[in-house]
C-alpha cells in the first residue's frame, strides 16, 4: 500500500490544487476580460487572473470580494477567476427567485410576487416602452412631449371612466352658462 501511496501522491497534489478559493485585492477592467490581482492559499497573490463573466452579464467587483480561482491543469501560473461574490451586498431571496443588483441598493428582482425594480432614479435611453396591462403609479408624473390616448377619445367619443382628470370624468363634464358669441368657458370644476 505505501507504494500506491507514493504513486498517487502527486496527483492527489494536483486535484488539491485545481480549485482554490481566493480575495479579490484589485480590478484591471479595461482589457477583453478583466484583470484580478487576488489572493489565494496562504496570501499567495496572483497577478493579472483573467475573469470569466457569463456572456450578457458583467460586474466591477469590490477589492476584498470572495472568488474561487480554478487553475487550468492545476497549474497556479494558469489560474483564471470563475465566480465572485461579495457577501456585504448579497441579497437573499427564496428557493427559484433571482436577481441583479449591486453595492448601492439597487436591484432588478424577479420574485414568486412579481418583478419589482429597486432604484433611486431609472432611466431608458434610445427606446419606447409598451405596457400591456393596467399601470398604478404611486406619484408625480411629467411629460415633455405629447399626452395621448389611444381610445375613443380620439376620436371625441368618450365613454364614461375613460378620462378621469383630479376625479372629474372628462366624458360626462359639461358647461353650464354658456352664452353664444365670443365669451369662453371656465375650466374644469
Amino acid at each position: 500500500m505505501g507504494m500506491m501511496d507514493r504513486l498517487l501522491e502527486p496527483i492527489r497534489r494536483k486535484l488539491r490544487l485545481m480549485v482554490t478559493r481566493g480575495v479579490v485585492k484589485l480590478i484591471d477592467d479595461a482589457r477583453g476580460l478583466q484583470e484580478l490581482q487576488v489572493s489565494g492559499l496562504a496570501g499567495e497573490l496572483l497577478d493579472l487572473v483573467e475573469r470569466i463573466q457569463n456572456y450578457g452579464f458583467t460586474s466591477n467587483p469590490h477589492s476584498e470580494s470572495d472568488c474561487l480561482i480554478l487553475n487550468v491543469g492545476a497549474d497556479r501560473s494558469r489560474a483564471i477567476v470563475i465566480a465572485v461574490d461579495d457577501r456585504r451586498y448579497r441579497l437573499h431571496l427564496v428557493n427559484g427567485e433571482v436577481a441583479m443588483y449591486d453595492d448601492q441598493g439597487q436591484a432588478v428582482k424577479l420574485l414568486r410576487t412579481g418583478i419589482v425594480i429597486d432604484a433611486p432614479k431609472g432611466t431608458i435611453h434610445n427606446g419606447d416602452m409598451d405596457i400591456s396591462g393596467n399601470l398604478t403609479v404611486d406619484g408625480d408624473i411629467s411629460a415633455s412631449g405629447k399626452v395621448s390616448a389611444a381610445t375613443a377619445a380620439i376620436t371625441g367619443k368618450l365613454d364614461a371612466g375613460q378620462l378621469v382628470i383630479n376625479g372629474l370624468d372628462f366624458a360626462n363634464h359639461v358647461h353650464g352658462g354658456v352664452t353664444t358669441g365670443g365669451a369662453s368657458t371656465g375650466g374644469p370644476a
